[in-house]
């Protein structure tokens, strides 16, 4: 009589790392819905925590997957980003705005302070979007001038003293931001270049 040798038996293919992406869809639909109701009113501190908190549980999904399955290694990442591109970008669009437009008290006034320190005996302007102009004041230190300017769109402002000048442009820095995302992910290789790069 002889035993079975159950040890020689082929080990079970490891199961393919998967992602919801319904779950991430409805996130981001969430992310944006919420980032457009808030609007900059509530500033960067609160667009910041929500999308943080969107974006976490994006990423532990995707961590999840690679983590518990150690399958194909680069190849499974690279999948993995090519497949979210879309979302990813989608959520960065959604957010930045809201972002941009609360951070750009923050800009004003670290730039304000540098001209400030340039010229400090010449009066300083600040020209703003006109509907920019009284959220502004509500928000840097009294005494600042701020002028509506028509020609400056919501995201955009212009410092000016006597001997020079210094422009913000965050509808600029946002889309260059958006380019660096797609950037990133379109650096993934595609699954069958992954392959021949471990294989040989």
């Amino acid at each position: 009589m002889s035993l079975e040798n159950f040890s020689a038996a082929a080990p079970r293919p490891a199961p393919r790392p998967t992602v919801d992406t319904a779950e991430m869809e409805r996130a981001l639909t969430r992310a944006r819905s919420e980032a457009h109701a808030r609007g900059y009113e509530e500033g960067a501190a609160a667009a910041m925590a929500a999308g943080d908190a969107e974006l976490r549980m994006l990423l532990g999904q995707i961590s999840e997957a690679l983590a518990d399955h150690d399958i194909g290694g680069q190849e499974a990442r690279s999948a993995v980003l090519r497949a979210l591109h879309p979302l990813i970008r989608s959520f960065a669009a959604a957010i930045s705005p809201a972002l941009a437009r609360a951070g750009l008290a923050h800009e004003i006034a670290d730039r304000l302070d540098a001209a400030l320190r340039h010229a400090p005996q010449e009066r300083v302007a600040i020209l703003v979007a006109p509907e920019m102009a009284e959220r502004l004041r509500s928000t840097l230190a009294p005494g600042v001038d701020i002028r509506p300017d028509p020609e400056r769109r919501a995201l955009e402002a212009r410092i000016v003293w006597a001997s020079g000048f210094d422009e913000i442009d965050l509808e600029a820095s946002m889309a260059g931001a958006l380019t660096a995302v797609d950037r990133f992910l379109a650096e993934a290789p595609p699954a069958e270049d992954t392959r021949k790069q471990t294989h040989g």
